[in-house]
């Protein structure tokens, strides 16, 4: 889905946020952001009596005064799927009747954006509506004569279109690689549209073409770095080369070895002949623990296929760990070293492969060769459904 200003309209349900929370919340969930233009100082006010009948309520007025609802809109607490989808097509609302109206140059880009980022995040729960919107929304305006409303819907575009970039074929691939890499030799690279340079980088790391992610990622590496916002340089320099670290481990025998957080010895060429996930995680790291109910769940459908899991903590209090392991019950086993030379990394497994960002998830094939470094999420049980459905050695695929 888009995902250029979704995070907006997310953070509306936390109060008025700044733009370097923002920004941490993007570094967090991989999903760049920025606040709206300040309207002025109605923008942040709860709402008054006089909203409390209809909160969602769109008031007639000028541009900057719709403007000035639609921020009031967007940082309303939403605690409920029900109320943020109210809230969007709100905002939907309110930025059509802006451009259905006189605004100035200024006013009329701020409500693209607006309508956009709604809808983008109505398409999220699953809204068919809504993305059918944005697709005939983005071949409206992609001509615009406006440039800079003409630039918002080409963004969009890439956007929507790296979506299915997975689906294609190579061939389709390289020329939307080609196109993305044309792109941005014009535009700045900026908080609104380096997601696109993640979600296609993700998509190609998760496609099997090493090499063609390998080529995107040094390349967006190079575009990023002549941004002229300092915090996406640096967010682009952690996210690329964590990425091509990990995309130079594709293809590799991955060497894991030590002991389970009881003390028993561990070696993964015991498990040749299955799939194996190595999850490097630690308790305090937020998306690591917020990726264990599908590890969990995808263990359970897929355990008697021949899938198994091995945690690599990175935690040095032990104690914590094993409290969080009997409150979480994960049933997988859980590599623990508390040993001080390793403290930089967490684990002699880390240290070798230098693994820096958490969580880093490794898919490893039935020989033990690396075959995907982004398998979380919805990816893993795709994945997984391909591998396990290919012969073990000497036997069937349901062996």
């Amino acid at each position: 889905m888009p995902r250029c200003l979704f995070w907006i309209l997310i953070a509306g349900s936390l109060g008025a946020i700044s733009l370097a929370s923002l920004r941490n919340i993007a570094a967090q969930s991989g999903e760049p952001a920025q606040p709206p233009r300040t309207a002025g100082p109605a923008d942040s006010r709860e709402p008054d009596a006089s909203d409390k009948a209809d909160p969602y309520a769109i008031p007639e007025g000028s541009p900057e005064d719709v403007l000035k609802a639609v921020a009031r809109l967007a940082r309303m607490p939403a605690t409920s799927v029900e109320q943020l989808q109210r809230k969007c097509q709100a905002i939907v609302e309110g930025a059509e009747t802006i451009l259905a109206g006189e605004p100035d140059d200024d006013q009329a880009v701020e409500a693209v954006e607006w309508r956009f980022s709604a809808l983008g995040a109505l398409a999220r729960y699953d809204d068919g509506a809504a993305r059918q919107r944005m697709s005939k929304l983005v071949q409206e305006l992609k001509d615009d004569k406006r440039p800079r409303i003409a630039a918002v819907a080409t963004r969009y575009d890439l956007d929507l279109r790296s979506e299915s970039l997975g689906d294609a074929e190579p061939d389709a691939q390289r020329a939307f690689l080609d196109e993305v890499f044309e792109y941005f030799e014009t535009a700045d690279v900026t908080p609104l549209n380096f997601g696109i340079m993640l979600a296609t980088g993700m998509v190609l790391a998760d496609s099997g073409d090493a090499e063609l992610a390998t080529t995107a990622y040094r390349r967006f590496a190079l575009l990023a770095g002549r941004s002229e916002d300092a915090q996406v340089r640096s967010l682009a320099r952690q996210q690329f080369r964590t990425m091509l670290e990990r995309l130079a481990l594709v293809g590799q025998t991955l060497e894991v070895s030590g002991e389970s957080l009881d003390g028993q010895a561990f070696d993964l060429k015991d498990y040749r002949g299955k799939v194996v996930l190595v999850d490097f995680w630690a308790t305090w790291c937020g998306p690591c623990v917020a990726e264990m109910p599908n590890l969990k769940e995808n263990y359970a459908k897929y355990r008697d296929r021949g899938f198994e899991i091995v945690g690599v903590n990175v935690d040095a209090n032990r104690e914590k760990v094993t409290g969080f392991l009997e409150q979480m019950r994960l049933p997988w086993k859980n590599l623990f070293n508390d040993d001080p030379r390793y403290e930089d990394y967490g684990h002699p497994v880390a240290a070798k492969y230098e693994i820096a960002a958490l969580p880093t998830l490794l898919l490893v094939d039935r020989t033990g060769r690396v075959v995907s470094v982004t398998a979380q999420g919805p990816r893993l049980s795709k994945w997984l459904e391909k591998l396990l459905a290919e012969p073990a050695a000497g036997g069937s695929a349901t062996e």
